[in-house]
């Protein structure tokens, strides 16, 4: 059985997408590109919850319990805020976008927790932090690249991306191609507005 590598997200409109890759350009250069495998602008967006290898017939037991999840949820703002890293600037691994949580992707992730649970997906084993990965360090680099692109991150802190209205949810699958991921959506659950 051909399983499918898959995850609940929010897709960002393509023109805030190209907006937040352009505006990283100056991070890209100083950071470098042998340092930092940059998410191309097609592949940003905000995971929800992460689901793994999934069997093909959960994906309809997905969908009617996303839809049952968004009947009772209204669409909302979300703001797009400051960069960092994981596991922190200092020790830098993963780049990424913070998303301010209002409590409303909080509760959106715990409920999908529930969903996910259902299928024999375990819980999250870290809290939920709602963020946009823009990149990952390469395994290569050593320490002074790695300051290289602490001073990047650092140099680029005050860098705006404004916000979105969160309208849907999509359950999404994962292609990993040897040129990187290619993302389908497999069901939009629409929010209330």
């Amino acid at each position: 059985m051909n399983l499918i590598r898959a995850f609940i997200a929010i897709p960002l409109p393509a023109a805030l997408r190209e907006e937040i890759y352009q505006s990283l350009a100056s991070l890209r250069r100083d950071a470098g590109q042998n340092l930092v495998r940059w998410v191309p602008p097609q592949n940003i967006h905000l995971t929800l919850k992460f689901l793994g290898d999934i069997r093909p017939t959960n994906v309809e037991t997905l969908k009617r319990s996303l839809a049952s999840v968004t009947a009772h949820e209204r669409a909302f703002e979300m703001n797009i805020e400051k960069l960092g890293a994981f596991p922190r600037i200092s020790r830098p691994r993963v780049l990424w976008i913070g998303v301010e949580d209002k409590g409303r992707l909080s509760s959106l992730h715990k409920r999908l927790e529930t969903v996910a649970s259902q299928i024999g997906v375990d819980p999250d084993r870290n809290p939920f932090s709602p963020h946009l990965t823009i990149g990952r360090v390469k395994r290569h680099v050593r320490k002074k690249g790695s300051a290289q692109i602490q001073k990047a991150i650092r140099a680029n802190l005050g860098v705006d991306f404004g916000s979105m209205r969160v309208e849907s949810i999509h359950l999404i699958e994962s292609k990993l191609k040897s040129t990187g991921a290619v993302y389908c959506s497999l069901y939009t659950a629409n929010l209330k507005n």
